[in-house]
This record gives C-alpha cells, sequence and structure tokens, in this order.
C-alpha cells in the first residue's frame, strides 16, 4: 500500500487539478494532462471534483480506507467494482502527487545530492521493464529521467532516491546510461512532474498558429471545476498562465499597470503604466477594434484590493465590443468580470452608468449577472 505521506507539495498538486470530463482531457496535450483530472465514466464536474478533493485528503493524512469508500461511494453502482475503481485511482493519483513533491524538493537538493537511484517494489506486480532498472543510478540531471522518473507508465509504483557522491560509489557507482532502456513506447499515459511548469506559451509552440486557434476555441466551450471555485471554462483555467506570467511583471510595484491580450489566443496587444491608483486604457480598444479582435485586460492593485472598481467595470462595458475579459489582481484574490453580451454606451450613458456602480456597486454587479451581460468571479490566487 502506498505510505502516507504529509506533504504540502503533493495537496497543492491534487486540489490543483481542474475536474474535466474525460472526452475533453483526451483533447488535452500531455504537459496540460498533469494539471486536470477525471475519470472515465464520470462526466458530472461537481462528482468528479468531489473524488478529486477525497484524494487530496490522503498525502494530508487522510485514513486509505476511508477515502477509498468514500470515492466508491461517488462513483456508485456495484460497490465491488466502485471500491476496485477508487483504489486505482487512488494509487495512480496518489504517486503522482508523491512524485511531484519528491521531484521538486530532489530538484531543490541535486547540488547536494547529484545522484538519483531507481527502485521498484520487488513484488510480483512489478513489470519486468520496471524491474529491470532496481537499483540502477543515474546523475540527477541526465536527460534518461525525463522520460523515466516514476510513475512513468500507468500504474508505476516505482521511487527514486537520491544520492551524494560517495553514497553512489558505496552502492556501485554510475551505470551506462546507453546500455539502459530507451523512452518507452508511446501511449495515452503521459505523466512528468516536470510538465508542471510547463507554461502556456510553451504549449503553444508545438501547435500551428491554426490549431491553436482551434485548440482555444475548444477550451472557451469547456466547463472544468477548480479547487473552491465555481465552475468555469478550460481557457479561463488555462489563462491563469497569463495571469501568473503578468503578475510577475506587475509584482511589487507601487503603481498600476495593465497588460492586455488577444482573448482568442493569448498574445500580448499593449501594455500601459499609470499612478499608484489609476492606469489609462488608452487607445487599445480601438487597436482591437481595427484588428477585429476583443481583449483581456489585467491590472494591478497596489493596495491589494482585488475587487474591479466602478471606473473599471464601467470601461470594460462601454468597450465590451472589444473587452471579453477583465482581471484584477490583489494580493490574496482576483475578480475576472467576463463579458458575455457585447453593448456599447455613448458618453452620456457611460456617466450615468458609473454614476449607478458608485452608488450600489454590488448590486448593479448581480442586474448584470441576472440580465446575462457578465460572468463575476472572485477567485483565490494560487500563484
Amino acid at each position: 500500500m502506498l505510505d502516507v505521506v504529509d506533504n504540502e507539495v503533493a495537496i497543492r498538486y491534487i486540489r490543483g487539478k481542474a475536474a474535466i470530463n474525460p472526452e475533453a482531457f483526451g483533447q488535452l496535450p500531455a504537459a496540460l494532462k498533469v494539471r486536470a483530472f477525471t475519470a472515465s465514466g464520470i462526466e458530472d464536474l461537481q462528482a468528479l471534483a468531489r473524488i478529486r478533493d477525497m484524494i487530496a485528503e490522503l498525502p494530508a493524512g487522510g485514513d486509505w480506507s476511508k477515502i477509498k469508500n468514500g470515492i466508491a461511494a461517488v462513483i456508485g453502482g456495484d460497490q465491488q467494482g466502485a471500491k476496485a475503481r477508487a483504489e486505482l485511482l487512488l494509487r495512480v493519483n496518489g504517486f503522482q502527487a508523491y512524485s511531484a513533491g519528491r521531484y521538486s524538493q530532489q530538484q531543490y537538493m541535486a547540488v547536494i545530492f547529484p545522484y538519483w537511484r531507481y527502485s521498484c517494489m520487488n513484488d510480483d506486480r512489478v513489470r519486468d521493464g520496471h524491474k529491470e532498472l532496481d537499483g540502477k543510478i543515474v546523475p540527477a540531471d541526465d536527460p534518461w529521467w525525463d522520460t523515466h522518473y516514476p510513475p512513468w507508465e500507468w500504474g508505476c509504483r516505482c521511487m527514486v532516491t537520491q544520492l551524494t557522491k560517495r553514497q553512489a560509489e558505496g552502492l556501485g557507482g554510475v551505470c551506462d546510461v546507453s546500455k539502459l532502456p530507451g523512452a518507452p513506447a508511446k501511449s495515452g499515459y503521459g505523466f512528468h512532474p516536470k510538465n508542471l511548469t510547463v507554461n502556456l506559451d510553451q504549449v503553444k509552440e508545438k501547435y500551428l498558429p491554426a490549431e491553436w486557434m482551434c485548440f482555444c476555441a475548444a477550451m472557451r466551450k469547456t466547463p472544468v471545476q477548480t479547487y473552491g471555485n465555481p465552475e468555469q471554462t478550460a481557457w479561463d483555467w488555462l489563462w491563469q498562465d497569463y495571469d501568473r506570467k503578468d503578475l510577475a511583471e506587475v509584482k511589487g510595484l507601487k503603481t498600476e499597470r495593465l497588460i492586455a491580450r488577444d482573448y482568442a489566443t493569448g498574445d500580448v496587444v499593449a501594455r500601459s503604466h499609470g499612478t499608484n491608483d489609476y492606469v489609462s486604457e488608452g487607445n487599445i480598444f480601438d487597436v482591437a477594434r481595427a484588428a477585429q479582435v476583443r481583449m483581456a485586460v489585467l491590472h494591478n492593485h497596489p493596495g491589494g484590493d482585488h475587487l474591479v472598481s466602478p471606473q473599471d467595470l464601467a470601461t470594460t462595458l462601454a468597450n465590451s465590443d472589444a473587452c471579453q475579459r477583465l482581471t484584477v489582481v490583489g494580493e490574496t484574490r482576483y475578480s475576472v468580470v467576463e463579458v458575455l453580451e457585447p453593448i456599447r454606451l455613448d458618453a452620456d450613458e457611460m456617466v450615468l452608468l458609473l454614476a449607478h456602480f458608485r452608488k450600489n456597486y454590488r448590486d448593479a454587479l448581480k442586474k448584470l449577472e441576472d440580465a446575462g451581460l457578465i460572468r463575476y468571479t472572485e477567485i483565490k490566487r494560487t500563484f
């Protein structure tokens, strides 16, 4: 049985996965599948999210049997079969989470422990190809680990331990990597913890422009459920990569900064610098109209407030034909206004709208949502 490890990295890894239906999961490239959670035959996102959250209890010190039974209850149907599926989900996702935590620690400590030793479980369930690697010592920075860091095949339970140079020599020294098995045959399984650091721009490099547009469009139609948040689209979930990147640009600034991206592709279209409490959008909306695209605009609030201001909201709606999404980032949360139905306002209407927002901001947000004009979400920052 998998040892229960109190591992914050593993907990964050599991909770950080977006619950997504199996068909949509299959459309994701391998670099993004490690961030998503699904289970065959289960289409309901809330059910998938409940299973994911129960699995996250394992590295937090939860009881294996209790968690397994809870997952089986969500799966439903024949309980013997449901418990077998629950066991598999726990093992696969549990080992992946443990691997994510171990890999992060081992990368950090590679200067002190520059060698890694492969270890299998040494029982009758171990595949021959995995048993063949037992005890092999390979430098931590060798590309061989890119295809063989456990769990590198479905159901793999192998482990990696880190060694100093002296420890490696005492165990027989480094093996001849050229004599080890090469990359495994391609399959639907493609887990590697290093993919957790792959960003959306790197994923985009693998696509032709037209293919990327099709992928983005498909993600905008795909619902996902992230931990502690309401249902959103897969594109909004993936867009957090751009939020992370843009946040790094504005982090620690004493003034507001605005970054505008083409919402269809993620390409940066414009940047603007402001004061400590204001930033102008300049002519970015005119640029968007000329290019016949809609923008996603992000800006920071140096004071830490994540709420979209009345001015932000009025400007977004006044330019909703050119603005698809507005994100305002605070210290611990961020707010997203997604425009569902574009409207255009003249200058006088803009003044009246702004006055109304300032008078009763929350009521105005609710009315706009009820009318189907916007979707407003406040999200916990995980970056």
